[in-house]
């Protein structure tokens, strides 16, 4: 893993703060928009909930296969090393 800088953190907090302010915005303006429809406060509630779990699923998703990737490489690094120590592929 590369060694993150304080500017690096930094930046990495104030694109996190911006895309917060972005959902926040979009999710204002889909409320407003819902409720010119016509749409109930007790059916948005249902649809905040099935968007919720739609998000968890999908960062759920996201966040494995970031994992696996990680995994993937330790585990080739691993085997790369093993591979070096004891002379190569041995059949």
């Amino acid at each position: 893993m590369a060694h993150r800088t304080r500017k690096g953190n930094k930046q990495t907090r104030i694109r996190r703060a911006l895309v917060l302010l972005c959902a926040l915005a979009m999710v204002a303006i889909a409320i407003l928009a819902l409720l010119s429809w016509g749409v109930t406060w007790g059916s948005m509630l249902l649809l905040v909930i099935a968007a919720g779990c739609l998000a968890a699923i999908f960062y759920t998703w996201m966040t494995a296969r970031r994992i696996d990737k990680q995994l993937d490489s330790v585990i080739r690094s691993v085997n790369e090393e093993h591979s070096n120590r004891h002379g190569g592929g041995r059949a």
